[in-house]
């Protein structure tokens, strides 16, 4: 979970923060992640493209891609369905679908089992 400053409260507290705003004037800010533990028979490990979302309560990508990445995974690679809802600036609500963990490497630095959400293929893929 992410630390208690970044949640929002609410009744049953599973809705996070995320702060996607477009203003047209601005370029977002993206960043290439390569998703490890990938198999072995494949020639490149999978590159997930992400907006650096400096105002959400958690990462988070489409179910799509979720199910992308983690059908390149040589170990299985599990989820777990969550309750979890992503609150957008204007206040629109988002339910997430599930949640589970990736390796990642950004920087040539690894990062092991990165908790990330996943909901309708609608949602945007933030780092947050």
């Amino acid at each position: 979970d992410p630390p208690e400053h970044l949640q929002v409260p609410d009744d049953d507290g599973d809705t996070y923060t995320m702060m996607n705003i477009s203003t047209g004037h601005n370029k977002p800010i993206m960043i290439d992640i390569i998703i490890k533990k990938v198999n072995k028979h494949q020639a490149t490990d999978p590159i997930l493209r992400l907006e650096v979302d400096t105002g959400a309560a958690r990462s988070v990508i489409p179910q799509f891609t979720w199910q992308r990445l983690t059908a390149a995974t040589s170990s299985k690679t599990t989820y777990n369905p969550t309750t979890a809802k992503l609150k957008t600036f204007s206040g629109e609500i988002i339910p997430m679908q599930g949640e589970g963990t990736l390796t990642l490497q950004y920087n040539n630095k690894e990062y092991a089992d990165m908790p990330i959400l996943f909901g309708p293929d609608h949602t945007p893929a933030l780092l947050g």
